[in-house]
């Protein structure tokens, strides 16, 4: 009809920043759920970010891209972003868990669990469920903490690789105390030669397997495991 109209996502964008501008100078944060995804230019104003996910459709497995992880982190920059997984919680097995755990704290995105409908059979109100998992939380969680307090880097300036099916993450500057997350994205296990960049030091540790890595000369050769997560700490 051509007649003038206001997008109801200019409507939300108003309306965050305004709550943001009250908030923020009383020293209180906001959070948003559902952002980002189309509406991008919430992002500035919220403190906190995430929403609902199933990579469990039909008891399969069909995790988010690269991009996609990519334009989560990105638009959210150092700013901490959560998942939820809300889905049939009867398939979704504790090996799942763990892939969805590592391929979400590889970008520095915590990982948890709702339900499928959201109104009933809660994740965190099952204790067969939690406690299955328990040991998974303790582990991923600290370091994803560790890891998104340091700071999403869009630049690696520490650590390079060949192969594309390896992605790698910094978190933290190089002048201080800084990270790298390594994942292989392969439905396979890769041996891999990792470099390290002239603004880096040896890594100090790798805190998911705990392994001794061994450099010499600024490389480093590892083997991973398929949907694995490997962090290293500077």
């Amino acid at each position: 009809t051509c007649a003038p109209g206001v997008f109801k996502g200019m409507v939300s964008y108003e309306y965050v920043r305004n709550l943001a501008e009250r908030l923020h100078p009383q020293g209180r944060l906001v959070m948003g759920n559902s952002t980002p995804i189309r509406w991008c230019w919430l992002a500035p104003y919220l403190d906190g970010m995430g929403f609902e996910i199933d990579w469990n459709k039909k008891a399969g497995w069909k995790p988010a891209s690269d991009e996609q992880m990519l334009f989560h982190r990105a638009l959210c920059g150092g700013k901490p972003f959560g998942y939820l997984m809300n889905t049939d919680l009867g398939t979704f097995s504790n090996a799942k868990m763990e892939k969805y755990m590592m391929r979400a704290v590889a970008y520095g995105l915590f990982p948890s669990v709702f339900s499928k409908t959201t109104s009933g059979y809660h994740y965190f109100q099952t204790p067969k469920l939690y406690n299955r998992d328990r040991a998974l939380f303790k582990k991923f969680i600290p370091i994803c903490k560790a890891i998104s307090e340091a700071g999403w880097q869009p630049v690696n300036r520490l650590m390079s690789v060949e192969d594309p099916d390896i992605y790698l993450e910094q978190f933290g500057r190089a002048d201080g105390k800084c990270y790298v997350t390594v994942f292989n994205n392969a439905t396979e296990a890769k041996t891999v030669r990792l470099r390290l960049k002239k603004s880096a030091k040896v890594p100090s540790s790798e805190l998911v397997a705990r392994e001794n890595v061994k450099w010499n000369g600024g490389e480093a050769a590892i083997t991973i495991p398929a949907e694995t997560l490997r962090v290293f700490a500077f």
